[in-house]
This record gives structure tokens, sequence and C-alpha cells, in this order.
């Protein structure tokens, strides 16, 4: 980082795939500034559900993950860098009850099975949002993560923005 670099608001967000003068900001705060680490250790208390159901997705999607605490906690960390990012590119008031309605709606509610929803929507997040998974994996990378802690970390900021674009 050299100078004054301003974040890009993206009022869409997280509708709309990280701007590209964005994402090397965003990395360098998700890798020097220890906000989002924080917030991935308060999540860690009440995110079993949401990663159980990510980590049967991704085994549905064909990725050999183990179910460690490690990748529990990439899949917190990931939950919370896409939390941080819609925060620093979009400043809203999410209300929290929306949000817990959206993560009952989304183990509960579905006409198929969450983690099979889930998987066959991995790819087309992917794709969709090549930004966002950049600056995740790249965090991950940073921290010397297994290629499971970085699929569980990816899998972690797309339900976080599956969650947000409805709240």
């Amino acid at each position: 980082m050299s100078g004054l670099e301003i974040i890009r608001h993206q009022p869409d967000f997280p509708n709309e795939d990280l701007k590209d003068a964005n994402v090397p900001l965003m990395e360098f705060y998700l890798k020097e500034m220890h906000e989002a680490k924080a917030h991935a250790h308060f999540l860690a208390e009440s995110m079993r559900p949401l990663h159980l159901t990510a980590h049967y997705a991704l085994q549905q999607a064909g990725v050999e993950v183990q179910y460690t605490p490690q990748e529990y906690e990439a899949f917190c960390k990931g939950f919370a860098a896409l939390e941080y990012i819609s925060l620093m590119v979009n400043p809203r008031y999410i209300r929290e009850q929306l949000v817990v309605k959206n993560v009952h709606t989304l183990l509960t509610s579905s006409v198929a099975i969450p983690e099979i929803e889930i998987a066959d929507r991995r790819e087309a997040w992917i794709d969709m949002y090549p930004n966002i998974h950049e600056v995740v994996v790249n965090t991950g990378v940073a921290d010397g993560e297994t290629m499971p802690q970085l699929h569980s970390r990816a899998i972690g900021a797309q339900i976080a923005s599956e969650l947000q674009m409805v709240a």
C-alpha cells in the first residue's frame, strides 16, 4: 500500500462482487487489522450448525474435508471476513432478527436438503464473486491454511454473503 487509498463505496454489496479497486485494500485490512479475526473468534461460539451444513455441502461438491477444529476456525474466519468487507464497502444496518430468520430458513425450510443447495450454488458463487473469493482465500493463504481450510473459509464467506443478500 502506498499513499492514501480510499475504499470505494459499493451500495449494492454483497449483491455485486467487490470492485477491483477495493481488492488490495480489503486484503490489506484482513491481513493486518485484527477486527475481523476478533469477530471470527466471537462467531466461533455459535457457528457450529452453519459449519456442519457447510461441511456437508463441501463433501457433496466433492471437496475433501475432515471436520477439524482448524476447518471450523477457517469457516468462521471466512464468514467474518465477508461481514467485515461488507461493513467496509457498504456500511448499513442489518436487522439481527432477519439474519436469524434467514439462518433458520437456510437450515430448515428449503425444499431440498440445505447442503445440496449450498453445494449446487458453490461454483456459481465463486464465478459471480471472484474478487471476494480471491480476497478471502488469499487471506487464508497468508495465514498458512491447508486446502480444506481454504475451502471452509470460502464457503463461510459464501454463506455469509447469501444471508446478507436477503437481509
